[in-house]
């Protein structure tokens, strides 16, 4: 965990960080330094420039034209990743253009410290992780830096668990993560094992489970304030690893589906943060953690399975079975804590990737506001979604001869959508229900490793979305 000293004191200050827009990069120079250099740097978007003041460091960083939170907080992400091993200094003054609003200087926070992360723990050489580290700001960020330190820590948790090895997190060691952490933040934790979720009759959930060699734990996370403006439901996908069962995935890059729990971590991290900043919101998290694998137990194409909603399913592919564990997931919310909003984010589809790559997830909903606010919360926070169509249509391709519905159309042309209108049918028709498909966005090129590693996407969107949601009730 971070944790550095917040001074205002900056006569130790050793190196500043300084992130200047082109509207205000000459003025911020001028204000620092004066000469020569003060031609040598203008403020475009991807400029960076080093400049040496005796034992001082000062890293000038470039945003371009007007740039929004979003592009602030992964451009100086990158800044403090790159240069992690040079940030040697106990005391680092941070800075910024003067005009930078409360949620530019934010995200600029967020940035540098998130910029910080090393998947190893061995590795974070990174300042701030130095019990001595010390950031100097000015008096009036205090506030805003207190709250980027919670976001931070929470969104490295989140990145740290999608990042483990399968045999690093098996559902007994995630489940003893959350139940400490329940403890901790004073909220409710209840997990069902197979006998208790089979009595819940949670048997899509449990199909999947069955082939695992680890106990079943469909767990429940509950959080209700003194004060309540609205009662949220996250469902996240917590597939720990994801061999694609019996319909096995192709061995090249298989090792990447370590990824699959990619919805159920930026859950954790929402939701400790919405915790710790005693937001006033009544959250319920289901995650229903599992493998998917192949063995002799394991679940087949043409089997048919029950539901909690009592719909019968039939399996067409094994590797759809992420749409199974969160059907029983958001039914059993909807039906056992009526929530006001519903919203469940899964890495989902290959789909979800071949439309929009790395650049936002794909979002469905048939609630206009709850599209309009998710995508404000995307816009505002960087962590951009865009809607695509549920129209009725769709739901011919999941008609099955011997259930009520298929698991998979048998065809990845519309993918995306089809896993949606499959998770519609057990959302007991709420009206305010939204699903997002993470897969391009979860998991990728990030400045921490040479291979795709966890983005910590979700944290900030699902934060911004409650606090969006919030402030409809005042």
């Amino acid at each position: 965990m971070i944790n550095p000293r917040i001074s205002h004191d900056n006569s130790a200050v050793r190196q500043h960080i300084i992130a200047c827009t082109e509207e205000s990069a000459k003025n911020q120079l001028e204000n620092i330094i004066s000469g020569d250099f003060l031609g040598e740097f203008s403020g475009k978007k991807g400029e960076t420039c080093t400049y040496r003041q005796g034992a001082v460091k000062l890293v000038f960083c470039g945003l371009g034209s007007s740039p929004d939170a979003g592009e602030i907080r992964d451009r100086i992400r990158t800044i403090s990743a790159t240069n992690s091993e040079s940030f040697d200094s106990v005391s680092t003054q941070l800075s910024w253009s003067e005009d930078f609003d409360r949620e530019h200087i934010a995200a600029f926070f967020q940035g540098f410290l998130v910029g910080g992360y090393a998947i190893i723990e061995k590795s974070r050489k990174h300042f701030i992780w130095n019990k001595n580290a010390q950031l100097i700001i000015s008096t009036e960020a205090k506030e805003v830096l207190e709250e980027a330190l919670i976001i931070a820590n929470n969104q490295m948790i989140a990145m740290d668990w999608l990042n483990r090895g399968h045999n690093q997190k098996h559902a007994p060691e995630l489940s003893q993560f959350l139940r400490s952490m329940a403890a901790d933040l004073g909220i409710v934790c209840h997990v069902l094992d197979r006998e208790l979720a089979l009595a819940e009759d949670l048997h899509a959930y449990l199909a999947v489970n069955q082939g695992s060699m680890h106990d079943a734990a469909f767990t429940i996370l509950h959080y209700k304030p003194s004060t309540v403006k609205k009662k949220i439901l996250l469902v996240g996908k917590c597939v720990t690893f994801d061999t694609g069962g019996v319909s096995i995935k192709s061995s090249s890059n298989m090792h990447y589906m370590k990824s699959d729990m990619g919805g159920a971590t930026a859950v954790i991290g929402a939701l400790k943060s919405i915790v710790e900043l005693a937001l006033e919101v009544e959250v319920i998290a289901i995650l229903p953690i599992t493998d998917n694998v192949v063995s002799a137990e394991a679940y087949i194409p043409s089997d048919v399975l029950n539901s909690h909603a009592g719909k019968t399913i039939e399996v067409i592919d094994t590797d759809a079975e992420g749409r199974l564990t969160l059907a029983d997931g958001l039914s059993y919310g909807i039906t056992k804590f009526e929530p006001d909003v519903v919203i469940d984010l899964a890495t989902l589809t290959g789909s979800a990737v071949r439309t929009f790559g790395d650049a936002c997830a794909a979002m469905f909903s048939q609630n206009e506001e709850l599209l309009s606010l998710l995508q404000k919360a995307g816009d505002q926070t960087g962590e951009r979604v865009w809607p695509l169509p549920m129209w009725k249509s769709y739901r011919d391709h999941l008609k099955s001869d011997v259930a009520d519905l298929k698991n998979y159309s048998g065809t990845p042309i519309s993918g995306a959508t089809d896993a949606a209108i499959f998770l519609q049918e057990f959302t007991h028709k709420h009206p305010a229900w939204a699903h997002l498909d993470i897969a391009g966005v979860a998991f990728g090129k990030t400045p921490f490793g040479k291979d795709k590693n966890a983005t910590g996407y979700g944290v900030l969107l699902l934060l911004e979305a409650v606090r969006l949601l919030i402030d409809e009730t005042e």
